[in-house]
């Protein structure tokens, strides 16, 4: 090879490998934001989940407060129904004998 053919071949190959090595730059930083925009849907999720974790202890505490509240009706509704109290739609209250 002649020194003119070497130049050129060298040429073409320092043209190639910029271009490569811009390609490769493009994707690099494709990736960084990739992993970025990764980064921050992790922390959305972990505050998601968080949000939802509280919130599932009070839907548990609200539920459990419910139970009590329900036993304590049906107590209720067990005394009115042994002693047969009627609610007139006054709100007088009549006892009523058993007979």
């Amino acid at each position: 090879m002649d020194n003119e053919k070497l130049f050129e071949f060298m040429e073409k190959m320092y043209s190639e490998m910029k271009q490569g090595f811009a390609e490769a730059k493009e994707e690099r930083q494709q990736i960084k934001a990739d992993v970025n925009s990764l980064q921050k849907n992790v922390i959305r999720i972990e505050d998601d989940i968080t949000k939802l974790k509280t919130m599932t202890e009070g839907i548990v505490a609200n539920t459990e407060k419910i139970d009590r509240i329900a036993d304590k009706v049906e107590n209720i509704e067990e005394f009115i129904k042994e002693k047969s109290i009627v609610v007139s739609k006054d709100y007088y209250i009549q006892l009523l004998k058993k007979a």
